[in-house]
C-alpha cells in the first residue's frame, strides 16, 4: 500500500539512509532475541572499529601559522594522534597550519592573497583581544569586521600540525606543505610531513 506522502512526492532512494549491518538486529528477521542482537551489534561495532584505515597525503598551501601548546594539541586532536608526531622529551613546539588543499577545499570560499596578508596583520593586532589603540582610541570597527570575516573564512580550512625537527622550517603563509591524514574517513586534521 502506498503512503499518502509518496503519492504527493515520491521518495527518492538517495534520501533514505543506507542500510547498516546494525539495523534490525533485534527483530525476528535477524533471528534472535535481545541478547543475540546485543552480541551481534557489539561484534559488528568491534569489526568497524578495528578495520584498517588508509593514510592519504596531499599538497597544500599554508594560509596561517599559529604556535600552540602540546596541551592544546591534545585537546584539539587526542592522544592517539599526538603519539604519531615526532615528539622530543621535555616538551615540544607545535605549529597549527590552516591549509588550503585543492582536492578537499575547492568548494569553500577562497581568500585572496591581499586579504590573507591583511588578515595575518590584523591577527597580530587583535591576538590579545580587542586592541583599543594608543591614547584610549576605540578600534576601527570596519577593520575589525573585516578581520572577523577573514577569520571565519580561514577557520573553515583544515588544520595540519607540525612539530619541527632540527633544521626544519617552521613554515609561513603561502608556503607549500605536504599534509598527511592518518585516516581517510576522518580528515578533520592531519600532520605536515614537509614544509617548503
Amino acid at each position: 500500500m502506498t503512503e499518502h506522502n509518496e503519492i504527493i512526492a515520491p521518495v527518492s532512494p538517495g534520501s533514505n539512509p543506507a542500510v547498516s549491518p546494525l539495523d534490525h538486529l533485534g527483530t525476528s528477521a535477524a533471528g534472535g532475541d535481545d541478547a543475540t542482537a546485543l552480541y551481534k551489534g557489539l561484534k559488528e561495532l568491534n569489526k568497524m572499529k578495528t578495520k584498517k584505515h588508509k593514510k592519504l597525503t596531499f599538497p597544500g598551501v599554508i594560509l596561517t601559522v599559529n604556535k600552540i601548546t602540546s596541551k592544546d594539541l591534545r585537546l584539539k586532536t587526542g592522544t592517539p594522534f599526538v603519539n604519531t608526531l615526532p615528539i622530543k622529551p621535555g616538551g615540544f613546539s607545535v605549529y597549527e597550519y590552516k591549509v588550503f588543499i585543492s582536492e578537499l577545499n575547492s568548494s569553500l570560499p577562497i581568500i585572496t592573497k591581499t586579504q590573507l596578508d591583511e588578515y595575518n596583520k590584523l591577527k597580530e593586532k587583535y591576538a590579545s583581544g580587542i586592541n583599543t589603540g594608543t591614547g584610549g582610541k576605540s578600534i576601527n570597527k570596519k577593520e575589525f569586521i573585516r578581520f572577523k570575516l577573514y577569520e571565519r573564512i580561514v577557520n573553515r580550512f583544515m588544520s595540519v600540525y607540525h612539530v619541527p625537527e632540527d633544521g626544519d622550517s617552521v613554515g609561513s603563509p603561502l608556503m607549500i606543505c605536504k599534509a598527511e591524514f592518518v585516516d581517510e574517513n576522518k580528515m578533520f586534521f592531519g600532520k605536515a610531513i614537509s614544509v617548503t
